[in-house]
């Protein structure tokens, strides 16, 4: 595992290269048919971009959600489950 300022360090040499030219697209010009899926996805970039830089101020942050994710599927899986029990 990474230690936190590490991974701040990994993140602001990979992962910023990558927000900046995606922010530069979404900023561009560029040619996008406005009741398209892709410009919809845009939109939702737009809206949520400073969420989404929120990763890159702390190394501490993991960079998915997938603990949280395996947890509530434990909670869905054995909520059907337990619908049967004692029957």
């Amino acid at each position: 595992m990474f230690a936190s300022q590490e991974r701040l360090t990994l993140r602001e040499g990979e992962s910023r290269p990558v927000l900046d030219r995606i922010r530069a697209y979404v900023d561009s010009e560029a040619l996008v048919l406005p009741k398209s899926v892709f410009a919809e996805a845009l939109g939702y970039l737009v809206n949520h971009w400073e969420a989404l830089q929120v990763f890159l101020s702390d190394g501490r942050l993991p960079i998915d959600n997938n603990d949280v994710e395996q947890l509530m599927k434990q909670v869905a899986i054995g909520r059907k489950n337990w619908l049967f029990v004692g029957s």
